[in-house]
């Protein structure tokens, strides 16, 4: 029996949410996964390099709604 501290998700059903996003609802928990060996280009601004994003508010399992974008500083 898995301890409080770990998590198990079953890969092959995360759902594709956004951009490089995909995310599953596990024991009540909504875990994101962004591959972060992918980028999909430059902000508008130019100011960071997307790895994840919705692209505006996006619904998500287990019937959320979320607004997502992970990037780092150009």
């Amino acid at each position: 029996m898995p301890d409080n501290n770990t998590l198990t998700v079953n890969l092959s059903a995360l759902e594709d949410v956004g951009n490089n996003l995909k995310a599953a609802l596990v024991d009540g928990k909504l875990i994101l996964v962004i591959d972060a060996n992918i980028s999909f280009g430059y902000s508008s601004t130019g100011k960071m390099k997307g790895y994840g994003s919705t692209g505006g508010f996006a619904s998500m399992p287990g019937g959320f709604k979320g607004n997502v974008y992970v990037g780092k500083k150009a």
